[in-house]
């Protein structure tokens, strides 16, 4: 089968599927090894942005954890970030801090990546 998004690997769903398709079922945890495994990729992931003083994320999500082959786990859609697109997951982020925009959106996003995983 050919590999999609986290999304698509949590749905079980043919990344090439239409979306009302894919998704119109709630997903299925991950077993516990491979829910560690892709959360400490996207981790890294997030931390090599830190680390590199760009800005957060900010998009962060199920569908922009990209899953090229077994055991990878790759982030995407970075570039909105890029071109100074403000993401909707990032103002919602906010909010869930308190409408302090110098908190860490990633932080909140990789709360729920973490709570569709499990």
């Amino acid at each position: 089968r050919p590999f999609g998004s986290l999304r698509d690997l949590l749905h079980s769903a043919e990344p090439r599927s239409p979306y009302a398709e894919k998704y119109s079922m709630r997903g299925k945890p991950l077993p516990d090894s491979e829910s560690v495994s892709i959360a400490s990729q996207v981790l890294r992931g997030l931390s090599v942005i830190r680390t590199a003083g760009l800005p957060p994320h900010g998009h962060l999500h199920t569908g922009n954890v990209l899953i090229p082959a077994p055991g990878i786990a790759v982030l995407s859609d970075y570039q909105y970030t890029l071109l100074r697109a403000c993401p909707r997951r990032h103002e919602e982020a906010i909010s869930v801090l308190g409408g302090d925009s110098a908190g860490d959106p990633d932080v909140v996003c990789f709360g729920h990546v973490l709570h569709e995983m499990v």
